[in-house]
């Protein structure tokens, strides 16, 4: 081979590695039951408030939110959170980059002792300065840390400000719902309907309840329904009965009228 020729030749570039994102950080959640409670209830019941927006609202919570591209380290998992502007479906993480730079408008974190620092320090300085997320609650259902047990903050101005309680409810612009203190539980209540929204087992529940109405009234239908055929039938037979009675006088009207005139012949 001349040296002409070898400088010809080029290198072979190295194909570029993948860069992983985990969908997990092989810990489980940790939390009480009553934290675990607190966190499928609003995630359900946000996503039945949300059921006819699908297209354009996404409610999750406990998963990956990766909001750098190709920066893994750049993570967070939220409680509870609502994207405004994406389709709501499946998903194993949500990288923003991916789902047009939108970003959560509400986050919900379900806090605790062991997680305070974390959820008022690092987190809260991140939802602010770096996601922009424009709602950011804190609810502490065993009262470790919080008191009250709710608190919000409202982004103004790069900042977050304290959101107002009043009688142990607190509102939500993004969501136009009442966030309600109800014991340990945080409950969510919509003021244009002025009912909460249901935990899963309630939502089981009122369709259950909605199928027993629905089959008492069928049931009901069909006994009126059997009453008004029976009715129909005594009818019938009522008219039936008259029309042979009418038959039989009519008959014996001519018979006597027959009898009348021979005896008339008679005599």
């Amino acid at each position: 081979m001349t040296l002409i020729e070898y400088k010809t030749l080029r290198p072979v570039a190295k194909p570029r590695r993948e860069i992983y994102y985990p969908t997990s950080d092989g810990e489980p959640m940790g939390e009480s039951d009553l934290h675990r409670d607190v966190t499928v209830y609003l995630i359900e019941g946000l996503k039945a408030f949300y059921a006819d927006r699908t297209a354009d609202v996404y409610v999750s919570g406990d998963n990956f939110i990766y909001y750098a591209r190709n920066m893994p380290s750049k993570v967070v998992s939220p409680d509870v959170y609502v994207v405004f502007g994406v389709e709501h479906r499946q998903r194993d993480t949500f990288m923003t980059w991916k789902e047009g730079g939108r970003l959560p408008s509400v986050v919900i974190e379900i806090s605790s002792r062991s997680t305070e620092r974390i959820d008022v320090g690092r987190k809260m300085d991140l939802y602010a300065k770096t996601l922009k997320v424009a709602e950011y609650f804190l609810f502490d259902p065993k009262l470790e840390y919080l008191d009250p047990p709710l608190a919000g903050f409202r982004l103004v101005n790069g900042e977050y400000v304290p959101i107002p309680l009043i009688n142990g409810r607190m509102y939500s612009e993004q969501l136009k719902l009442e966030l309600v203190i109800a014991g340990n539980r945080l409950r969510l209540y919509d003021p244009a309907k002025g009912e909460f929204l249901l935990s899963l087992d309630e939502q089981w529940q009122r369709a259950d309840a909605a199928a027993n109405r629905a089959a008492a009234a069928a049931e009901r239908a069909a006994s009126a329904a059997d009453r008004a055929a029976a009715e129909a039938d005594r009818a019938d037979s009522e008219a039936h009965a008259r029309l042979v009675a009418e038959a039989e006088i009519t008959d014996l009207r001519a018979q006597l009228e027959a009898l009348r005139r021979a005896a008339v012949n008679d005599a």
